[in-house]
């Protein structure tokens, strides 16, 4: 329930729908950033010209400064949700449209209470839940077979875009199952801005290695390209300001509730403003994972610590 000593009714509601469109317009905007410039060089400049001012006034501001443990601990994360979540997705998004990529990752939720029972380090699923999950995947398989036998095929690139998508799902499930563990002493926003500088170093070598940066020409930039990067750099540190104080102001059931909406805002901007189609048995598939997702978080304990909430971070 919402607490009227840190934000009211109406504040609640547009930080809700701040973060439903903040992340919900990130896969559209990469899939624009991608059309031009190579995914791992535009994440590496998205991370860093987004998380070195970050961190500059976070440290200006007073946030005491990280010990080398931090930094340890952050590169870990970064490298799962980052580079191979979403730097994965960017990649991505090369093959498959927006919407499909925002749906399969929307299966994250999912891959987490498996990964978690599997390990031991979370609660068996109770019968809720597990109808969630079979809801989940049966609506992700469906999603995969319409996308295969449509506008792709098994032996061309959209599997690859969808095989990298699920791999990038999962290597965020495992870097957020880790980041339950971790225990920094600097605040967790300044955190966000190691995990960004950390990974825009790596991706820069990365896109080195690939030859990105040498075959990536600048005069091919055009305004669309341009004004999707700055609105990806943008996006990130505002959406999770405005989700970390949501955090502090009402239930962890209430703001959660953006791992089943981004995906519908996501397929629906793909389709007004980028043409992509979307078919009856697309619709079908992606209605039943939506609810089985929704289904998985709405029957997490009420109690979850906000913490733990905070460290499993959605997509930046």
């Amino acid at each position: 329930m919402p607490n009227p000593a840190h934000g009211s009714r109406a504040g609640i509601i547009c930080a809700l729908l701040l973060l439903y469109f903040l992340w919900g317009a990130t896969y559209l905007g990469m899939r624009w950033s991608v059309e031009v410039i190579p995914p791992f060089l535009m994440s590496a400049f998205r991370f860093f010209v987004a998380g070195l001012p970050l961190y500059a006034a976070l440290r200006l501001g007073g946030a005491s400064r990280p010990k080398a443990s931090d930094w340890r601990q952050t590169s870990v994360i970064s490298l799962f949700l980052i580079i191979g979540g979403n730097a994965g997705v960017a990649y991505a998004e090369q093959y498959i449209s927006s919407g499909l990529a925002a749906l399969l990752i929307c299966t994250t939720p999912l891959w987490i209470i498996v990964l978690a029972w599997l390990t031991g380090t979370g609660a068996r699923p109770t019968s809720w839940i597990l109808a969630g999950l079979c809801f989940g995947f049966l609506g992700m398989f469906l999603l995969v077979g319409n996308s295969l036998h449509g506008e792709h095929d098994f032996s061309g690139r959209g599997m690859t875009g969808i095989g990298v998508t699920l791999g990038a799902s999962l290597a965020w499930s495992i870097g957020s199952l880790y980041a339950r563990h971790v225990h920094l002493s600097c605040p967790a926003l300044l955190g966000v801005a190691m995990q960004m500088l950390q990974a825009s170093l790596i991706l820069f070598l990365i896109a080195w290695f690939t030859h990105e940066t040498s075959s990536f020409d600048w005069r091919q930039l055009t305004p669309r390209a341009i004004g999707a990067f700055l609105f990806l750099v943008v996006a990130a540190p505002v959406g999770f300001g405005a989700y970390l104080w949501l955090l502090k102001v009402c239930a962890p059931s209430i703001v959660t509730t953006y791992a089943f909406v981004n995906p519908v805002v996501a397929m629906g901007l793909g389709w007004a403003l980028a043409g992509e189609s979307i078919t009856a048995s697309m619709l079908v598939g992606a209605a039943i994972l939506v609810v089985g997702v929704a289904m998985v978080v709405l029957g997490q304990p009420a109690k979850t610590p906000a913490k733990e909430l905070t460290e499993e971070q959605a997509p930046l």
